[in-house]
């Protein structure tokens, strides 16, 4: 029979001879998984400053336990690349020390007792060249003045500054 893993079925057993048949048994099994998780769905990226994202992904449903999951990320030029591993109950984390104005991949897989998931969709991300700092606002009566650290650039990139009211 062409039985489904992961669910549940209840099968019947009854003995016959040549005197007739006896009393029917039943028995419910679960037919465990015996494939790999279906691979996490992984959120585009959001950055937190030049060195830290925060990374979410969704929960993958499974009949065998969720073991963790494995994120990997990666410097586009090839320079580095770097593995995260996290506990099942988990589906976010924050990546830190990441290099400054460089341009990463990223995508994270499901592991469980079977194997692991393929990867998720690869996202790609840019971090900042710096960040700005020592900001401060002094309110007047019908004016906001700002003023802040400017960024000093270490690839000749000229910024501009937005502000905007909220």
């Amino acid at each position: 029979h062409n039985l489904t893993s992961g669910l549940e079925y209840t099968l019947s057993i009854q003995p016959e001879n040549i005197l007739g048949k006896g009393t029917e048994m039943f028995v419910s099994t679960l037919l465990n998984e015996t494939r790999p998780p279906e691979t996490p769905q992984l959120y585009p990226p959001v950055l937190l400053n030049s060195t830290s994202i925060r990374v979410e992904w969704n929960e993958v449903e499974c009949t065998q336990r969720i073991a963790r999951y494995v994120i990997q990320y990666n410097i586009s030029d090839g320079s580095s690349s770097n593995e995260v591993i996290t506990n099942a109950e988990t589906t976010s984390i924050v990546i830190t020390g990441l290099s400054r104005y460089s341009l990463y991949s990223i995508s994270i897989a499901a592991m469980n007792s079977i194997g692991t998931s393929l990867f998720s969709e690869i996202f790609t991300f840019f971090t900042f060249d710096s960040e700005l700092t020592d900001l401060s606002a002094v309110v007047f009566t019908t004016s906001v003045q700002l003023s802040w650290e400017e960024i000093i650039s270490n690839n000749n990139i000229t910024y501009t500054y937005e502000v905007a009211f909220i």
